[in-house]
């Protein structure tokens, strides 16, 4: 897969197409990072430097794209509170892209788990993860193919942040379902995965661990190697947890 990349941003640079170039650097970056490897050029940026690279030459349209690719490491790692800043600063640009929904989707998501941590900021992440969900509910009345899977994953979030339990339990199914009937392998990863934390921390171990699985089997079809790393240490955690109550 590296290879295949170097070879594509090779023939951009090669044929001078600049705008494409950059963007597709910041995609292979992205890339690389949920792999789990570093690039071997030392040619090719990074996201980091791409950035600089926008600010200076005051290309919103890059800088947008750099940083929702940031945002994305971020959020894959579980940094949410990166995430969050990330938006902020894309928020104070001021400059609208149509890609804005998904950091709509990953903003909200990353609110309301930290809400649930942050008893200091509950209030101001509740109400950012509620913004989102509102605003996932308007899209998804004009594509409900491309949004339905991510706000029913909303939905979920807001449910356990409410201790609506049985509410969430349901809203989390439903967005397994909808991502797996719409071929979004990656997001049906995800909601497996955060599906899974739910039932762990709900004292419902042995089937959050097979949701966990489940996540890591989709991860490894998706190819994010660096996801799977990450899935399946939070199950050995687990499961050397339970193993130690047991005993």
């Amino acid at each position: 897969m590296e290879e295949n990349g170097r070879n594509v941003l090779r023939h951009l640079a090669k044929h001078k197409q600049y705008g494409a170039l950059y963007g597709s650097t910041s995609m292979y970056d992205t890339c690389i990072n949920l792999i789990g490897c570093k690039s071997s050029s030392a040619e090719i940026k990074t996201n980091i430097q791409l950035c600089e690279m926008a600010k200076m030459m005051k290309n919103h349209l890059l800088l947008g794209h750099v940083n929702l690719s940031m945002m994305l490491v971020h959020f894959y790692r579980r940094e949410y509170m990166s995430v969050l800043e990330l938006h902020a600063l894309h928020e104070a640009e001021g400059v609208k892209q149509i890609v804005d929904f998904f950091r709509v989707f990953i903003a909200g998501i990353s609110a309301m788990s930290l809400a649930r941590d942050t008893a200091a900021q509950g209030s101001k992440m509740q109400d950012m993860g509620e913004k989102s969900t509102k605003i996932m509910t308007q899209l998804c009345h004009h594509s409900s193919w491309n949004f339905e899977n991510k706000l029913h994953l909303l939905q979920a979030e807001l449910h356990y942040l409410n201790e609506d339990i049985v509410a969430a339990n349901t809203s989390y199914t439903d967005s397994i379902a909808s991502a797996r009937a719409h071929k979004f392998l990656h997001e049906e990863a995800l909601a497996c995965e955060l599906h899974g934390i739910f039932l762990i921390e709900n004292k419902l171990v042995d089937m959050g661990l097979e949701q966990l699985k489940m996540s890591a089997c989709k991860y490894t079809e998706w190819g994010a190697d660096m996801k799977v790393k990450d899935v399946i240490s939070l199950i050995e955690l687990v499961e050397d947890t339970s193993t130690s109550d047991i005993l």
